[in-house]
């Protein structure tokens, strides 16, 4: 019996033992994969292995990448704020979110504006009468649901929220320990919202997106207007999670991965089932957030709401990430079940500033393009394709690229 591996996992040390040379073998297949660094030190024969961090070399960067000084910051953001409260110069602070990100203990300030709860030029007094209106709505929402006469909900799908506001997001401070408070402001949110939305069907996905707004916002109301902008923007939350809704988002990030990574879409192509592109579908159910750490998660989500250049980030990212670690999966022939097992390995390990800036990179070249394919003008908005200079749409390029 041997004790030789240690894993440091979350500030954690793990032990694991190996017998009958079990501990060579893992090290050859360590050796095997393109994701580690290996250094070896003959005279302690220990074998350490680092993951492999990608670079980008200039050519694949956004030409405005390092063009910000820094995060927006609080002093950042109060100056450029007129007497009344009002944002002078929005498009600088959707850039420099978008390249930078925003510091943490600004999230509950900004947010509501990326989520377009406020406009940018709305005065301190007009944000203030707002916010009023709409918590008012809202408790009266909440009322409503708690009147005698109110039908309420299937019984299976409280007992699904019940489950899932008690196993998401337990790691945050905001929502440890038992008997917590904020679980069942979750639970209300949820249910709310569902009397809001009576359309749409709940999903597990949702206490993912929920979970952090209430912890950066710390308000009920807010983290419930905040959800619904959330949830209206995305695809898979719609009536009866039906397959067309889901589609929506994977045709065009087909095309995306063609046009970008033709030889990952060739490999795709070539792969059973690999089209259907079932590996990703978590990275849009829940906008990318088991794949990274939860702080880096967040920043990209806050990257995807300026709608800096395009209305789907999100879908650049996707390409990046396949761009940056497909190439492994194309080498060794993988099937479609090990694609997914491929993919679900990296969670958590993404650097994410990496994958943020092939991702912008990514989103230059579309732009300056001459030609895309028709069928991804919805990955823009309808302003971008009138302007002079904007890639010409052809529909000759959309043959042979379907599912």
């Amino acid at each position: 019996m041997f004790v030789d591996l240690l894993l440091a996992l979350s500030g954690k040390i793990k032990v694991f033992h190996f017998k009958n040379g079990g501990l060579n073998d893992l090290i050859q297949l360590f050796r095997s994969w393109k994701l580690f660094n290996h250094q070896c030190h003959k005279e302690s024969h220990q074998h350490t292995f680092t993951i492999f961090r990608p670079k980008l070399s200039l050519s694949e960067l956004h030409p405005e990448e390092g063009s910000m000084p820094s995060v927006l910051t609080e002093d950042m953001w109060w100056s450029l704020m007129d007497q009344a409260g009002r944002i002078m110069d929005s498009r600088y602070v959707l850039r420099v979110i978008f390249f930078q990100g925003i510091s943490p203990s600004l999230r509950k300030e900004v947010w509501p504006f990326l989520l377009e709860l406020y406009r940018f030029d709305s005065s301190e007094r007009e944000r203030a009468r707002v916010r009023k209106l709409r918590h008012d709505e809202y408790w009266a929402i909440n009322d409503e649901r708690h009147e005698p006469n109110d039908q309420g909900f299937e019984l299976s799908v409280i007992q699904q929220i019940d489950k899932d506001v008690v196993r998401t997001d337990r790691s945050n401070p905001y929502y440890r320990g038992e008997d917590n408070q904020h679980i069942q402001t979750l639970k209300n949110i949820l249910l709310n919202y569902l009397k809001f939305k009576p359309h749409i069907s709940y999903s597990q996905g949702m206490t993912d997106l929920l979970a952090p707004l209430l912890a950066a916002l710390d308000d009920e109301a807010d983290a419930f207007w905040c959800f619904t902008r959330l949830v209206e923007g995305s695809a898979f939350f719609k009536p009866a999670q039906n397959h067309v809704s889901v589609e929506k988002q994977l045709e065009p990030l087909r095309m995306l991965i063609n046009m970008l990574i033709p030889s990952f879409y060739s490999y795709l192509e070539q792969t059973e089932g690999g089209l259907s592109l079932m590996f990703c579908h978590r990275w849009l159910l829940v906008c990318l957030k088991r794949e990274f750490t939860e702080d880096d998660a967040l920043s990209i989500w806050e990257a995807c709401w300026t709608n800096y250049q395009t209305t789907s980030f999100h879908l650049f990212i996707c390409v990046a990430i396949m761009a940056i670690y497909g190439q492994k999966a194309v080498d060794r022939g993988m099937n479609i079940n090990e694609l997914m097992v491929f993919f679900n390995t990296l969670s958590q390990s993404m650097p994410r500033d990496i994958v943020l800036s092939q991702a912008r990179g990514y989103l230059h070249r579309f732009c300056t393009s001459p030609q895309v394919n028709c069928c991804l003008s919805s990955v823009m908005s309808k302003d971008f394709w009138e302007r002079p200079g904007s890639p010409e749409l052809s529909c000759s390029l959309c043959k042979g690229l379907t599912s």
